[in-house]
């Protein structure tokens, strides 16, 4: 047992050395995280959770970061957030983007962790995307992938390269 949380109104996630959670019942909202090694759990963590209806939510880990996505509903517009939320609780890095406008958060989802970095598939091929002084920087792009994904694609990390996957294929790609 690590802890007790909101019955039916948390959400959480789990990563090799980690997990993370944010519940939302009435006005009451919050995050937390725990050890994968240890019980307890850690709920301050200073998170903005999105006022509006939240439509969904996901989050990716690396051994030291853990990168949460959710979408919400506010006023007319479905806005979509990432934070990045360090292992000891500091919150590094928040951006946020209105669903469908193109860049990389514009369609959340598919996200793969490398490292301190976060690749993401989008129409004109992975970006990687970095922590950088409160903001989520796009520090580099991989032109060459643009024939083999796009933001519905799910990457995944391999020894081998980047298997980006689909609903009808799966391809291994290198990036050098």
């Amino acid at each position: 047992r690590i802890g007790e949380v909101l019955a039916n109104q948390s959400r959480f996630w789990v990563g090799e050395t980690f997990g993370f959670g944010f519940y939302r019942a009435g006005g009451l909202s919050g995050a937390f995280l725990f050890d994968a090694e240890r019980a307890g759990i850690d709920d301050r963590v200073s998170l903005q959770l999105p006022r509006g209806q939240v439509i969904s939510a996901d989050c990716v880990f690396s051994d030291t970061l853990c990168w949460f996505t959710v979408s919400a509903q506010e006023g007319g517009s479905i806005i979509n957030y990432c934070t990045v939320i360090a292992r000891d609780g500091r919150v590094l890095a928040v951006h946020s983007a209105t669903d469908g406008d193109g860049s990389w958060l514009g369609s959340p989802g598919g996200f793969c962790p490398a490292g301190k970095a976060l690749l993401a598939p989008t129409d004109n091929g992975i970006v990687r995307l970095e922590a950088q002084a409160g903001s989520i920087q796009q520090t580099r792009t991989f032109p060459d992938t643009e024939p083999f994904v796009n933001p519905e694609t799910r990457l995944y990390a391999g020894s081998d390269g980047i298997y980006a996957v689909t609903p009808h294929e799966i391809r291994l790609l290198s990036i050098s």
